[in-house]
């Protein structure tokens, strides 16, 4: 089950001497601008601008996991430190005698 965190962004909205209108906000860091001729439309291509930078990270997560799939961990003995355990426990028992 998704829970969906809902964040409202800024859109700054400033008009060109030619009429065009100019959009932008900041999402996480990231500068989005785009221009449009009419609001609704500039609204739809900040919008779409939005959902491609999320399905763009959610594929780098995608592509993550993929990646995390294929790791093998193995667990190997160092034998030269069991050893020298034993040792020590040898030492530290004889000096009791």
């Amino acid at each position: 089950m998704r829970t969906k965190i809902m964040k409202k962004l800024s859109l700054i909205i400033e008009k060109s001497k030619d009429g065009k209108l100019w959009g932008r906000m900041e999402f996480d860091g990231d500068l989005m601008v785009d221009s449009a001729n009419s609001l609704d439309s500039l609204e739809r291509k900040m919008k779409k601008l939005l959902q491609e930078r999320a399905k763009a990270i959610e594929q780098i997560i995608n592509n993550l996991g993929q990646e995390l799939i294929g790791i093998k961990v193995a667990v190997l003995k160092n034998e030269a430190a069991i050893k020298s355990k034993n040792a020590k426990r040898e030492i530290v028992q004889g000096a009791g005698i």
